[in-house]
């Protein structure tokens, strides 16, 4: 009976004892992390177009560079998308595109606890294919000269072409871009080549693009291209130059003196620029435009119209210009007559003598002969002044007079009738 007891205590003992031991080391499991403190990830990121920081990249050629490395977050993981299938897994990531287009770039920024934050940006990828245009009066050459240079096809930094000029047959291109956007195109019929740097901007009707030329005929000027917007549509231009010598109502004009109007008003075409050239190395580029020619002559005038497409036509226009030195003109008054000779002319002011007939003294002068066809003559000695209205279209000796009358002097008031004589 105490031999069972005692067993039953002892028992007992060992079952409170390893209960005790178990409240004193549970199992064994592993620690849940309290959540980080503050705000989770910030992506962002600069992005660079190649090294002249262009705005759009050219394909095939300008390295973007994306770096994210001013995100914030702890233990960053960094995932780049450049928008074409392409991905890179660090801060700094550098990708050239194959091909034009607009792609969306996007940055993801992972922390240690999964956090995720993104940020992403559109660029556009351009290619200088397209059609650009050009027009210019080239002063050396003395012509307007038009082009439209047209890139067709790009594999990888090489382009190809043709250059179109009114009036020749089109001209094979051959190109070559670099990273740092310069380009070199070699014309190879005209024996030139064209070198510059792609601009920053490809947009249409945005962009100019400015190269130098070597060689050919336009060996060392620069030439500013534009965008040509579209293919051409409708009819191309059609150019014509009238002209108007509204000094005197003439239909010539007269050195120094006339402000001879060139107008293309009249001229049909989209988008037209004008450039017309008077004849005399000088040229104006307006629709309208009033230019007197300093040297007798026989002119051609020259209008070029270009669309708006690159399309050009021009029209020639011959006219003469005279100079009063060559002109007598037989005097009339007093029942008698006599010759007027103008010696020298140098813009509006001439010099002369009057022979009259019947033994009367030769009589020098002095005056002007204005563009509005006015004339006044200083006669030497006590003659006096005579002023009046000139008439010029010296075609009809009898219907071609000019009245001058005397201003102060001993004729006061008397008036003398001057008729163009041919031959003097």
């Amino acid at each position: 009976m105490i031999r069972s007891r005692l067993f039953q205590l002892l028992v007992l003992a060992g079952l409170l004892a390893s209960a005790g031991c178990d409240r004193s080391s549970p199992p064994s499991t592993a620690p849940t992390p309290a959540p980080s403190p503050g705000a989770g990830p910030d992506a962002s990121f600069k992005l660079t177009v190649d090294a002249l920081g262009s705005q759009d990249a050219l394909a095939g050629v300008s390295e973007v560079t994306v770096d994210a490395g001013a995100s914030t977050g702890s233990a960053l993981r960094y995932r780049v998308d450049f928008g074409d299938g392409t991905m890179a897994a660090e801060p700094i990531a550098r990708h050239v595109y194959d091909k034009a287009g607009a792609y969306r770039i996007a940055v993801t920024v992972t922390d240690a606890t999964d956090r995720i934050a993104t940020a992403s940006r559109e660029l556009t990828v351009a290619s200088p294919l397209g059609a650009w245009l050009y027009s210019a009066y080239i002063a050396r050459a003395r012509a307007v000269e038009v082009r439209t240079l047209t890139l067709t096809s790009q594999e990888g930094a090489t382009v190809r072409g043709v250059l179109i000029r009114p009036g020749t047959s089109d001209s094979p291109i051959t190109g070559r871009l670099t990273s740092d956007r310069r380009i070199s195109l070699t014309i190879d019929r005209l024996g030139e080549t064209l070198e510059g740097v792609v601009p920053s901007v490809l947009a249409p009707n945005v962009a100019t693009w400015t190269l130098a030329a070597r060689g050919g005929p336009v060996d060392g000027e620069t030439l500013v291209f534009t965008a040509r917007p579209g293919e051409p549509t409708g009819p191309g231009p059609d150019a014509t130059l009238r002209m108007r010598f509204f000094s005197f109502g003439a239909p010539f004009g007269v050195k120094e003196i006339s402000p001879i109007l060139f107008d293309a008003s009249t001229s049909r075409g989209d988008g037209l620029t004008y450039f017309i050239e008077f004849g005399d190395r000088e040229i104006a580029q307006s629709v309208t435009a009033v230019h007197p020619i300093a040297e007798p002559g026989e002119y051609t005038a020259r209008l070029t119209a270009v669309d708006r497409f690159g399309r050009a036509n021009s029209e020639t226009v011959t006219f003469e210009v005279r100079s009063l030195v060559t002109k007598g003109y037989y005097v009339q008054w007093e029942g008698s007559g006599g010759i007027l000779l103008i010696h020298t002319q140098r813009g509006t002011a001439i010099t002369g003598d009057i022979f009259r007939y019947g033994g009367n003294p030769t009589i020098p002068f002095s005056g002007n002969v204005n563009a509005d066809g006015s004339v006044r003559l200083e006669l030497a000695g006590s003659e006096g002044t005579l002023v009046g209205s000139l008439n010029l279209p010296w075609t009809d000796y009898y219907s071609n007079r000019l009245e001058l009358t005397y201003v102060g002097g001993p004729r006061n008031g008397q008036t003398v009738t001057l008729h163009f004589r041919q031959g003097y």
